[in-house]
This record gives structure tokens, sequence and C-alpha cells, in this order.
């Protein structure tokens, strides 16, 4: 993350393993870097992932802000580069990894064009792009601003008062594709609606709603082999 959106002094911030993350993770990458690799708990559920299914043990690089973080990450990760997103991106080799993965990153940053340019260097031709990323248009943020009027940040969630950027699925898939990546996938993750209404409502609007039941969307994406 950039220096100028330090993430509040929250330990949840680092307690969330976001093991819904996993599954868009290939299983037979050997080079991987997290972007926000906190105090590595999604690596270390990617580290057991790759055990219990008997995989290689891939290289793991972490980028974290917080220094207390990247310290304890340090025990999971074969190499932590501590500071801004900005600073440390372009001193990796490009080319580099087979994985790179950003779980709830890029709504920090300043310029999230320049960022994931940055980032797909860095891919091999071929290589994986995961992201999350929260949902400005999710249903109680919508009801909130509509019905009455407001627009609270708050210390975490959608709102998290150091987000710098908002996205809806369709603007996740431009950013992506506007910064050169293909095999765009975007999933609805951490529904916090179901039942028969909502399905009544999506058989009635062709949903056209079905996206705002969802916390956050999962977004995977290549780059090209012929990039």
């Amino acid at each position: 993350m950039s220096t100028e959106n330090q993430r509040p002094p929250d330990d949840n911030y680092f307690r969330n393993a976001r093991t819904e993350m996993l599954k868009y993770v290939p299983l037979d990458v050997a080079r991987i870097l997290e972007v926000g690799c906190g105090s590595g708990i999604f690596g270390a559920a990617l580290r057991e992932r790759q055990q219990q299914a008997r995989r290689p043990r891939s290289h793991m690089t972490g980028l974290e802000l917080d220094s207390g973080a990247a310290a304890t990450a340090r025990n999971i990760f074969d190499q932590v580069l501590v500071g801004d997103f900005f600073e440390q991106v372009p001193t990796l080799d490009t080319g580099t990894f087979d994985c790179v993965i950003g779980n709830d990153v890029v709504e920090h940053l300043t310029d999230p064009w320049r960022a994931l340019s940055l980032l797909r260097q860095l891919l091999t031709p071929g290589g994986h792009l995961v992201l999350s990323l929260p949902n400005i248009r999710f249903w109680g943020v919508m009801k909130d601003l509509v019905w009455h009027g407001a627009w609270n940040y708050a210390d975490d969630g959608i709102l998290d008062r150091t987000h710098l950027r908002f996205f809806t699925r369709s603007s996740i898939d431009d950013l992506l594709r506007k910064t050169g990546f293909t095999n765009v996938s975007i999933e609805g993750i951490n529904s916090q609606l179901s039942g028969w209404k909502v399905d009544a409502v999506n058989t009635l609007t062709a949903r056209r709603f079905d996206d705002m039941r969802f916390l956050q969307f999962a977004a995977h994406a290549t780059r090209n082999s012929d990039d």
C-alpha cells in the first residue's frame, strides 16, 4: 500500500484469513507475490493447502506497509518487503511471478491503473492476478445513500475511511482490461442476502440487481501469453 494510505492500527486488518479467496489461486504456481500480506495469515493458508494437496512448496514474497505485521509474516514468507507500494514494486524483477495476489488492497491506492500495470509487468506470460475488492453497490450502502442520504465512513468494511477508490463489478472489469489483463472473470463473494424473495427479485429483474447482495468481488485475470 501507499504510505499516503496507512492502515489504521487495528489488528482486525491482519486476523482475517480470507479462506474464501484460496480457490482462485492455482495450485501449481511456483512463485507468488502477495501485496498487502499483513501478518501472513492468508500466506499460511496457501502453504497449508499446498501441503494437503502434496504440491511442491511455492516461493512466496510478501509486500506490506506495516512493519510489525511484516515481521510476523517473515515466519511464513520466503521474503517480505516493507514499504510503499509504488516504491517497492518497481524494485522487483519483471516477469518473475506466476501469481500476484491482492486481497483488499487496490481500493487503498491513489492510482489503481498504474498499480495494476506495474503488477502485470511482474507476471510471467500467462501468469495469474487474483484480487478481492469491496462492492460499493452493496445493498446496505445503497440503502443508506438513497433513503437516508448517508455516506458514513467507518473503521473497516466497504466504507473504510482509508479507502480512496470505490468499485462495482463493471468498473473492476474495466480496470483490469484497461491495464492489459485478459481472461477476466469476476465473482461475487460473501453474500449477505438469500432466500426466495431474493430469487423472486432476480427473476423479475433479469438479475439486474443480483450483485447488490455481495460485500465483495473476487477477480481473476491473466497476463497475455504473447505480451
